[in-house]
């Protein structure tokens, strides 16, 4: 026997088949044999989240048709045809309002007033047992008339405009306009708009970037923050589309340091620029990241003024906001408008939208709030909706809704909606005399008006609210296995309710409360399923972006409780957020995701023990420094125990190794000195049982730091030395440059000038062949630190300014900081005390910038050498004070510490306070020794005591006080 398919007969198809084209052609034959086809609904007895959404498309697809062949009877007034539909519509849908209060008019006009009455009150008890609603105002306002013995009439709605007519705010658009000049003339601008929910926000910037003259040949470019969005959304959002507007010749203006960081995040770079590789990671990243992003937006404004609208910035995640600082802080150079709408409500004291605002620069960054409408502004609005009013209309809606634009808008579409404003025959229009019942407020009022939502839309107004902030149409498509068609016209339904709005192919919510509505109002397993069907959606639409998208998918899956699929997309996310330097972000992600796995069945978790330890080594990666370590030592202990035994376990020999040096910092955060180095060796015997060498090589490099952070210099210097030679061995002279460089910052502290500028040369040649230009700078600020030792003022000089040069041209902001706190250094020793505190000055207004918080010792320490030198002796006294509290409060963790206990001292010298300036002598002379004592090398020792200019000093105010 053979099959044929094409003999079978299938009635799922035909019943689709018959609806489509009843829709199309209006025949009412084909909907009248589909609707035959439909026994009640499928698979009613399979629980299986493909049988229910499949058995809710079909029923949602029968009452469509149902709805349809009622309204065809009634346009060719076959009264009871329509009536025999409209009830089957209530078998199956027995709240369905529309379809009772057409029951009602028919009933009426067949002349059965008392059935009529029967169905409103048939109705009302169903609302009651099932909802506890009341029926909507027009539901009520026609039982009335009923009642009263009036013919029925059909409401007829009058079709508001989509766009909603803009009135009043003149002194805002005044002031916008004039910062607009302002930009245009080549100053930059940033302004933060904020208000109630409703009150106009949005509305106000859209209109006048439609409406200012010069916008036409303006970049505008908008991003939105929303609940739960991945870091830096708003930004990456306004950056895609400034890519889609600048040529791929502008773009290679861009340092290449600059491309690479931008391209881990934007694929439309990585195919005009293939070539790139990632940058290496570096202390100092984010300060690279968040220069790339401002290069690129002053690589936007370049041709022509850019104007950057972020809304709704009291979703923004912490990233964002940090980044907003930084570039508030760079926009007065260039051509931009940044402008960002906030809610009021969502800044009250205590919260960390109200704290970042408050540390915003109050001189620089404009602040509007915007009130709700005037009497006379809404009496404007209501001129341009309705050419003639009775002034209860405005007086009414006036003390309903306080002026807010919002609730004046959604208010009056409730009010046409049920008939209760309605037009005289001279055309004015008017309210009832009698009073009117008002919803209380705005969620209230929207939950009235998604009721007049017809049935036939309410699958794909529910699941846009469930995907989210934006949606597309192919996501709707593929998740709700709908025409494309018959989806547009559901969309069009929404539209013209005022709920969804459409720009450039993305639809949205008109406002973010009627998403939020219309998601509250779901079921738990509504929402599950809704989840699930738009996450298997993005998973096939954007198969090459799931990295992109990694947070938003696994968002969705851990709302559909789809526990394996959302901690996979999570560990994604936070590697990526993590990419990005939001480190706050990604470590909510990771911990979101461990929190997981007592939720997945057990042998699920065995089979993910891999994913597992890759998610403790995120997790274990996002404490950059060891002062974000020191809070976070229980939870950071445990996980890296269960690192080392799921690495022992699963012999991931690599990820065990990393785990060992990880443990070594935590030992080191806690003081545990042997335990670190115990940890360390652990570490170095793993990585050289492994073939690749290079691993050996970065732990060696890793010991090398921890020595160097203890003081330990002679161990520090074995460690580079021999992590040089293996990258030597292995070819990569760039890995080696760094190894150099930082043998030969040892040798600096050492006091051994002359190989510590042969390791540095050696070095800057190596990074001038890579093109590294970071490294470079690098290289050039220790090469100015020793001729700055040496006494040879002008060559370090030469090497700060050479350094400055190249670190503006990367963007790194702590570089800068570093090289103007060494200048400053300079002038002190030069006695050019005024000019050193300019340097310094320009250190401390950067401090508050992301990741220039270890300058603030160095700076204010020098900052007191300075005044000292000016004889500023209170001056001095206060800065060197703040230095010593900022250096106590690290623990210990601050490399030569002795300078800054020196500096101290000699400044308590001077205002006669001995006693107390001898402690500080005593603590400078202590930390000399402690680091001299694990010196193992005689000459090593030696040179540190007798070269290094600092200790020189130190041991003479100590040999000095001796013998006095």
């Amino acid at each position: 026997m053979r099959f044929h398919p094409e003999d079978c007969w299938l009635d799922l198809e035909e019943f689709e088949r018959l609806i489509a084209d009843g829709t199309k052609q209006k025949n009412p034959e084909s909907l009248e044999h589909a609707i035959a086809l439909y026994r009640g609904p499928p698979f009613s007895d399979i629980y299986e989240d493909w049988a229910i959404a499949e058995s809710e498309r079909l029923q949602s697809l029968y009452v469509d048709a149902l709805e349809q062949l009622a309204e065809i009877y009634q346009a060719q007034y076959e009264f009871q045809k329509a009536i025999s539909v409209w009830t089957k519509v209530l078998h199956a849908v027995p709240w369905h309002e529309r379809a009772h209060r057409e029951l009602m008019t028919l009933y009426a006009l067949s002349g059965d007033r008392t059935a009529a009455l029967r169905q409103y009150r048939e109705y009302c008890e169903i609302l009651r047992r099932e909802l506890n609603l009341p029926p909507l105002p027009e539901t009520q306002a026609l039982y009335e008339r009923i009642l009263r013995g009036v013919s029925p009439e059909p409401i007829r709605v009058v079709e508001l405009p989509a766009e909603m007519p803009f009135v009043g705010r003149e002194r805002e658009c005044y002031f916008l306009s004039n910062l607009w000049q302002k930009v245009c003339d080549g100053t930059g601008q940033a302004l933060l708009i904020g208000g109630e929910v409703g009150v106009g926000k949005t509305r106000l910037v859209e209109h006048f970037l439609a409406g200012e003259p010069g916008f036409a040949w303006a970049v505008r470019l908008r991003g939105a923050a929303y609940a739960d969005a991945p870091p830096y959304d708003p930004i990456f959002q306004v950056i895609r589309e400034g890519l889609k507007r600048i040529s791929h010749q502008s773009l290679a203006q861009l340092p290449t340091l600059w491309l690479s960081e931008l391209a881990q995040f934007f694929s439309e770079l990585h195919e005009r620029f293939p070539n790139l590789k990632p940058n290496p990671p570096s202390p100092q990243g984010k300060s690279r990241w968040f220069a790339a992003l401002t290069g690129l937006f002053e690589l936007f404004s370049r041709e022509r003024p850019v104007i950057l609208f972020l809304d709704d910035l009291h979703w923004a995640d912490s990233a964002t906001l940090e980044y907003l600082s930084y570039l508030i802080a760079q926009i007065k150079a260039h051509r931009i408008l940044l402008i960002g709408t906030y809610r009021v409500e969502e800044a009250q004291e205590g919260s960390a939208l109200r704290t970042w605002l408050d540390k915003l620069p109050r001189d620089f960054v404009h602040t509007l709030g915007l009130s709700p409408l005037s009497r006379e502004e809404m009496g404007s609005l209501l001129n341009q909706l309705f050419r003639q009013y009775d002034s209860a209309v405005l007086e009414t809606l006036y003390a309903e809704t306080e002026g807010n634009p919002l609730f004046v808008i959604k208010l009056v579409r409730s009010l046409l909606a049920s008939g209760v404003l309605q037009r005289d025959p001279q055309g004015t229009w008017r309210l009832p005399a009698t009073e009117i019942s008002v919803p209380e407020g705005l969620k209230e009022l929207v939950q009235t008006s998604l009721r007049r939502v017809p049935r036939r839309a309410h699958c794909v107004l529910n699941m846009a609210a469930i995907a989210g902030r934006s949606f597309t149409l192919p996501t709707l498509k593929e998740s709700l296995h709908q025409p494309e068609e018959a989806l547009l016209d559901r969309l069009d339904d929404l539209r013209s309710l005022g709920l969804i709005v459409e720009h450039e192919g993305r639809y949205q919510f008109s406002h973010e409360l009627v998403r939020q509505v219309v998601y509250d109002e779901l079921s738990t397993d509504r929402k599950r399923l809704g989840h699930k069907k738009i996450a298997e959606a993005l998973e096939k639409l954007y198969l090459d972006r799931l990295d992109e998208i990694s947070g938003e998918l696994a968002q969705h899956c851990e709302r559909a409780q789809l526990w394996e699929k959302a901690l996979i997309y999570m560990l994604r996310a936070a590697r990526r957020a993590q990419r990005a330097y939001a480190y706050s972000e990604a470590l909510a992600l990771a911990e979101r995701a461990l929190a997981l796995f007592p939720k997945i069945q057990a042998r699920s978790a065995a089979r993910l023990r891999k994913t597992k330890l890759e998610l403790l080594d995120c997790y274990t990666d996002l404490f950059p420094t060891i002062y974000d370590i020191k809070p976070s030592l229980e939870k950071l202990c445990a996980a890296i125990v269960e690192m080392i035994a799921l690495a022992q376990e699963l012999r991931e020999k690599a990820l065990l190794c990393q785990a060992y040096q990880k443990r070594a910092w935590i030992e080191l955060a806690a003081d545990q000195r042997e335990a670190a180095q115990q940890a360390l060796k652990e570490a170095l015997e793993i990585s050289q049982k492994l073939p690749d060498r290079s691993i050996t090589a970065r732990v060696l490099y890793n010991i090398g730091d921890i020595h160097a952070q203890l003081g330990e210099y002679s161990q520090a210097l074995r460690c580079f030395q021999r992590t040089g030679e293996l990258w030597a061995s292995l070819g990569d002279g760039h890995r080696q440059a760094h190894a150099l460089k930082n043998s030969a910052i040892i040798q600096l502290l050492l006091g051994e000038y002359a190989q510590a500028q042969e390791n540095l040369e050696r070095a800057l040649s190596f990074l001038q062949a890579a093109a590294d230009l970071r490294g470079q700078a690098a290289v050039l600020n220790n090469l100015g630190l020793v001729f700055c030792d040496l006494g040879q003022w002008e060559r370090a000089h030469e090497c700060y300014e050479r350094a400055y040069a190249l670190t503006s041209e990367v963007g790194d902001r702590r570089g800068l900081g570093v090289i103007l706190l060494n200048w400053g250094t300079l002038q002190i020793e030069q006695g050019r005390y005024r000019e050193a505190l300019n340097y310094l000055d320009r250190v401390l207004r950067m401090l508050g910038e992301a990741g220039l918080k270890g300058l603030e010792v160095g700076t204010l320490s020098e900052k007191g050498r300075a005044h000292l030198g000016l004889g500023e002796l209170n001056l001095a006294l206060d800065c060197s004070t703040r230095a010593m509290q900022v250096l106590e409060a690290q623990h210990g963790m601050i490399t030569q510490a002795q300078r800054f206990y020196f500096t101290h001292y000699q400044i308590l010298q001077a205002h006669g306070r001995t006693a107390e300036a001898n402690k500080y002598l005593q603590k400078a002379h202590d930390e000399v020794y402690r680091i001299a004592n694990q010196i193992t090398d005689e000459a090593l020792r030696a040179s540190f005591l007798k070269n290094v200019p600092i200790n020189q000093q130190i041991l003479y105010a100590w040999a000095r006080r001796e013998r006095f």
